[in-house]
């Protein structure tokens, strides 16, 4: 929000598995609060739930990564030391991107880089998590760990 405020692009970069994913929010742009579907009123866990399905809307990792490795009580979720390097990567040339105004792409909009399962995606979600797909994919992922 402050960001907005002041003006600045942000780029969130994460890794998943032994990939990555990247959305970027300009200040004009959606807000991350409406893509990733996220209110004050919700629990630290639906949070982080809305967080990660909006990070990875492809779901490409669930070959390798099941849904019961992901510990929302403690924040965490496995992931390589190889994704990490994706991540400076992505957010690195997507921010070189915007300094010198070269055209970039902006939520809803995203990136999803997983060389284990040789794929990448670039996603246009309409509506973010609202958009009737991921609200399955949350619900589906809210029954099978019971949050």
């Amino acid at each position: 929000r402050k960001a907005r405020e002041h003006n600045i692009t942000v780029i969130g970069s994460a890794p998943i598995g032994f990939g990555s994913s990247l959305i970027t929010f300009k200040p004009t742009g959606m807000t991350f609060e409406e893509y990733f579907d996220i209110h004050d009123n919700q629990s630290t866990e639906r949070k982080l739930l809305q967080f990660g399905i909006g990070l990875a809307p492809s779901l490409m990792q669930r070959s390798y990564y099941p849904i019961k490795v992901i510990k929302f009580k403690e924040k965490a979720a496995p992931s390589a030391i190889l994704s990490i390097v994706l991540v400076a990567n992505l957010s690195g040339t997507q921010a070189f991107k915007v300094i010198t105004g070269k055209a970039y792409f902006t939520a809803p909009w995203s990136l999803h880089f997983d060389p284990y399962v040789e794929k990448i995606k670039k996603i246009y979600l309409r509506g973010g998590n609202r958009n009737l797909i991921q609200r399955l994919k949350i619900l589906y992922v809210r029954r099978k760990m019971k949050i």
